[in-house]
């Protein structure tokens, strides 16, 4: 039996959740450009580097939890609206969805 995932509750400024989560609204957005294929050299490489970002920052949460989890962020939804209320409590999902929204600003260089 794996082990359960630890979480930690990180204090970020407004500002920087702000551009986080600006950057996973524009997930897939980013993907749809990317699979179309018509990007420039320079754009291609900066949307799959966001796009990494955000891949690799779902990638801590279980597998049935990281597709909406990003919807729930894009759309803005909470615990209440959420379609994974039901596999987590309500403070274990808003460890969840911080830690995402922390592991993309780091990623993108607003944390440490």
């Amino acid at each position: 039996m794996a082990r359960p995932k630890v979480f930690y509750k990180h204090d970020l400024p407004g500002g920087v959740v702000s551009v986080a989560v600006a950057v996973i609204a524009d997930y897939k957005r980013r993907g749809r450009e990317i699979e179309r294929g018509v990007l420039s050299e320079h754009l291609l490489s900066a949307y799959s580097k966001y796009n990494g970002i955000v891949d690799e920052a779902v990638s801590v949460l279980e597998p049935g939890m990281r597709d909406e989890m990003l919807s729930d962020i894009i759309n803005g939804r909470g615990y209440e609206h959420s379609m994974i209320g039901w596999m987590c409590a309500k403070e274990s999902y808003y460890l969840r969805k911080r830690e995402v929204i922390y592991r993309v600003a780091r990623g993108i260089g607003l944390s440490e």
